[in-house]
């Protein structure tokens, strides 16, 4: 691995380990401000806000003020807003606060990926980009746990987020010749990237609107099925530690094989756990493992669509498509918590593991169809 690259995974690590740190230290924060549940949703769902508003425009951003300088800005953002939570201490205005926190962290990583993909060999993408998924998986499971250590409350606790924004900041000057530019304006709309790759574009659409349910759900449906909270807790370290062991493997097998076909079998995969979960709850460590199994093989449906992208553009059409890849996941991760809370609503508590049936089902269908059209007449090339 060259320099660029370790500078690359190094800054993923920090940042995200700030980004694993925050989601506990907001909460239990708002908790402590006696905010309403409802308030609780609204500033959690402010985030994906900022990445549906931001990054339709990062191609044009990136073409304007450069890559790097975009990836120092965002993390400027972020830092000032973490400050902005400790001098403010007030439930409304965390609101645009936490817009502008994990709305410019989210844009920092849509970039990083754009970085990944730019910049690995065609062989060697998928490898690449399933180690900066398992490095940020790491980096947020780390710092999630770190709050342990330094505590949720006091000030020290919002400069320890600072200390990780800032040594992320810091690792970029050892990739300063690596970080790839944009020479050229983007010459097509982000919706035609939908016609041009539906696979793929689907699967992080698909990923988007699910992602809420390890970390939101999963644990709320293991207490309705009569797990302890013990054993509900778990229910996302399991899916986390999935989704920190799969995307290197999974990487590597999308380099060797059709990425598409691949991204099916992963559709598949876990529509059809979606059906065997309940059948494993009479054995928590059954529970457990299939979680983990499901998260690693679900999750790449985002590793590998994003493979996919990489593998057919470059430049100025790798920006843009990266921003329409975005733009979906940003889209799936707004709508998705609802959906799946009304899932669970309608039919307590299996209507989550209906809605993601339903979720990857629609993969599936969209996926197989695809592929078949391939198959029988051959898809044009993309120019």
């Amino acid at each position: 691995m060259h320099l660029g690259f370790l500078s690359l995974l190094a800054c993923t690590a920090f940042v995200s380990a700030a980004l694993g740190f925050s989601f506990p230290l907001l909460d239990f924060s708002l908790n402590r401000m006696e905010a309403t549940g409802s308030m609780i949703g609204i500033n959690a769902a402010m985030p994906a806000l900022g990445w549906l508003l931001v990054t339709p425009f990062l191609p044009f951003l990136q073409h304007t003020f450069g890559t790097r300088r975009l990836l120092l800005v965002f993390l400027a953002i972020a830092i000032a807003a973490m400050v902005g939570f400790w001098i403010f201490p007030d439930i409304w205005l965390w609101i645009p606060l936490r817009f502008l926190f994990g709305g410019s962290i989210g844009i920092f990583f849509r970039i990083v990926e754009f970085w990944v993909n730019s910049a690995s060999p065609r062989h060697q993408k998928g490898r690449n980009i399933g180690i900066y998924a398992a490095i940020f998986c790491a980096g947020a499971a780390t710092g999630a746990a770190l709050v342990a250590v330094v505590g949720s409350s006091g000030w020290q606790a919002h400069l320890f987020v600072c200390v990780l924004l800032s040594l992320g900041a810091f690792s970029l000057a050892g990739a300063k010749s690596a970080i790839p530019e944009i020479t050229a304006p983007p010459n097509r709309s982000l919706s035609s990237f939908v016609l041009l790759l539906p696979v793929a574009m689907a699967g992080v659409l698909i990923w988007g609107m699910f992602e809420s349910v390890p970390y939101s759900f999963m644990p709320i449906y293991a207490l309705r099925v009569g797990l302890s909270e013990e054993w509900a807790a778990l229910t996302m370290s399991a899916f986390v530690l999935g989704g920190f062991a799969f995307p290197i493997p999974l990487g590597m097998l999308a380099d060797r094989v059709d990425k598409q076909k691949l991204l099916l079998s992963c559709g598949g995969f876990a529509f059809m756990m979606a059906f065997l979960m309940p059948q494993t709850l009479f054995s928590k460590e059954l529970f457990l493992f299939s979680l983990f199994v499901w998260g690693g093989v679900g999750g790449g449906l985002y590793t590998v669509s994003l493979a996919v992208i990489g593998e057919h553009f470059n430049g100025a059409s790798l920006a843009a498509s990266n921003a329409a890849f975005g733009t979906l996941y940003a889209f799936g991760a707004m709508i998705g918590p609802i959906l799946n809370g009304a899932a669970m609503d309608v039919w307590n508590p299996d209507g989550l593991l209906v809605y993601a049936a339903i979720l990857f089902g629609s993969f599936v269908v969209i996926a197989g169809w695809w592929l078949a059209r391939r198959a029988t007449a051959p898809v044009r090339e993309i120019p």
